[in-house]
């Protein structure tokens, strides 16, 4: 347990602004990407609802259909009362 103890105690004992700047700077670094890559999902997000929203309703659900739930062709026709035919041409 000693021996244990040993080991860990230079983890406590690191100097203020020492090896713990450079830590404190990647982390600033990734947390700055983060905002920035999340900033980009939402705005192409908006985007990609804008586009749906102007698409006919029975078109946008039998893409929401597909592409979010993964139903088949023969689901979706059944769902929206359409032939299968007529969702491909979706």
């Amino acid at each position: 347990m000693s021996d244990m103890k040993n080991l860990l105690a230079p983890i406590g004992n690191v100097p203020e602004g020492k090896s713990s700047g450079k830590l404190a700077e990647q982390r600033a670094e990734y947390v700055e990407m983060a905002a920035e890559e999340k900033a980009l999902i939402v705005e192409t997000l908006l985007r990609i609802d804008a586009m749906l929203a102007q698409l006919p309703i029975r078109v946008r659900s039998a893409f929401l259909m597909s592409q979010l739930h993964g139903m088949t062709y023969a689901a979706i026709a059944a769902e929206l009362g359409v032939s299968e035919r007529m969702v491909k041409k979706y």
